[in-house]
């Protein structure tokens, strides 16, 4: 929804800053010494927004909640690094499977290397909320196997569902591969 927006905490308190113009029709800006005040309609684009009026102030009592759960902020940068370098050094089962769900291969935007909540997930459809990953033969240790469970049923919670191939699928029969990914997103409308 909004492209540039800075969270500031101080104490128990967020303070954001955010440019309003991208998505409010209705803004009028007031300058008054070094600060900008803005009187706006927040109904426009918040579902879940109370007004308080007193005297002549309108507050707002709002629930910025993004459509998709990130990483946190102290555990972000790193993950995009992380997630730079997997691009960089994708596995051929990776770069094959990209090849075809690149460029809205199957219909739908995907993106690769994609940081949600604390993971970094191969593939993702962000509008149907549909997650590929592709195993390399590590996933197959007992210790990984826990992991990964752990962390399909943290982001099914989410609302995303995920499905998982191996390396050897992909290159053995990858017309089976994209058509169950079809399959999959055909579920999901």
């Amino acid at each position: 929804m909004l492209d540039d927006v800075t969270s500031i905490s101080r104490g128990r308190s967020t303070y954001c800053k955010m440019n309003f113009e991208q998505v409010l029709d209705d803004v009028t800006s007031i300058s008054r010494g070094r600060s900008t005040y803005c009187k706006m309609n927040f109904e426009q684009v918040l579902d879940d927004v109370t007004s308080i009026s007193r005297g002549r102030s309108t507050y707002y009592k709002m629930n910025f909640e993004y459509k998709y759960n990130f990483a946190s902020p102290d555990r972000y940068l790193l993950l995009k690094e992380f997630a730079k370098k997997n691009k960089q050094y994708s596995t051929d089962a990776e770069r094959l499977i990209w090849q075809y769900l690149r460029g809205n291969g199957l219909g739908v935007k995907f993106n690769r290397q994609y940081i949600i909540s604390d993971y970094i997930v191969d593939f993702v459809c962000l509008e149907r909320k549909l997650i590929v990953e592709i195993d390399g033969g590590y996933h197959s240790e007992y210790e990984q196997i826990q992991k990964d469970e752990h962390r399909t049923e943290h982001l099914n919670k989410m609302g995303f569902k995920v499905v998982r191939y191996t390396n050897e699928e992909v290159f053995e029969d990858i017309e089976r591969v994209l058509l169950n990914i079809k399959e999959e997103l055909s579920k999901i409308v």
